[in-house]
């Protein structure tokens, strides 16, 4: 019999260990990892598995938006991508509406409290990203200098004069006489001025362009998500105080159902 159970207890280890070093490595994953589908997936089993208890499973669900934020903003900070914002949000109103469900007051009211905590701090973690991303310089090309000008000028070519040989044949008794005349060489270089390097930038690439405009979408996305934020902030406020006017009402409808039974 021990036998038989050693042999299941192998063979349960040998088909779950690779699944949960595999669950250990996806955990910091982010939207675009190889393993983030095998994360999303693990959270869907959890949730099914905490169906059966609406406290747990409201529970869960504030974990798993504290999780979507943390990959929206490691999106953000590493590839200016504000997609992940878009599966924020969803969570966020998955969460909001299984805590509105649930019927313990005290544990609603809790994890409202602990959803506001949390929505301040995501406000804070957005302001920190908006900064970052308007400090981050624009990628330009460097500026492109011209070669200075050659000397186009020429030269002046030397200046010699010579005389040729002037051969006397009217007097034939005459010797003939060779007279050579020769100037001085004159060479004269003209000064031209040489124009200073052009520091006239070159045109931007296309792909400064392109940054330039992915950041502008990222900071007009993060500025619609500090709106969003702060609407679901104030409708969490204003149900924080209804805790006890809730109270009031099922304690009333308890009151009632007692009043018809009786009649």
């Amino acid at each position: 019999m021990t036998k038989y159970i050693n042999s299941a207890l192998w063979i349960i280890l040998i088909l779950f260990t690779p699944l949960t070093f595999l669950g250990i490595l996806s955990q910091n994953t982010i939207p675009g990892d190889f393993l983030y589908p095998f994360k999303r997936q693990l959270e869907n089993t959890a949730l099914a598995l905490a169906s059966t208890n609406p406290d747990s499973k409201a529970s869960l669900q504030t974990e798993l938006t504290d999780r979507r934020f943390s990959e929206a903003e490691a999106l953000l900070v590493t590839k200016v991508d504000t997609t992940a914002l878009n599966d924020f949000f969803t969570q966020v109103e998955t969460t909001t509406q299984a805590v509105d469900s649930l019927k313990d007051l005290d544990q609603k009211e809790a994890l409202r409290e602990k959803m506001l905590s949390s929505i301040e701090e995501y406000e804070i973690k957005l302001n920190q990203a908006e900064i970052k991303l308007q400090s981050t310089p624009t990628p330009t090309s460097a500026p492109q200098s011209q070669p200075p000008l050659q000397n186009t000028g020429s030269q002046n070519p030397p200046n010699n004069s010579v005389s040729t040989v002037t051969n006397n044949t009217s007097q034939q008794s005459s010797p003939i006489t060779p007279t050579i005349s020769t100037s001085k060489t004159t060479l004269t270089t003209p000064t031209t001025p040489i124009a200073p390097p052009s520091t006239t930038p070159s045109p931007a690439p296309s792909t400064s362009l392109a940054e330039l405009e992915k950041r502008k979408n990222a900071e007009e996305s993060l500025k619609r998500a500090k709106e969003k934020l702060e609407k679901i902030k104030k409708t969490l406020e204003e149900k924080k105080g209804q805790k006890e006017l809730e109270k009031e009402t099922r304690k009333e409808e308890q009151d009632q159902r007692k009043q018809n039974r009786k009649e």
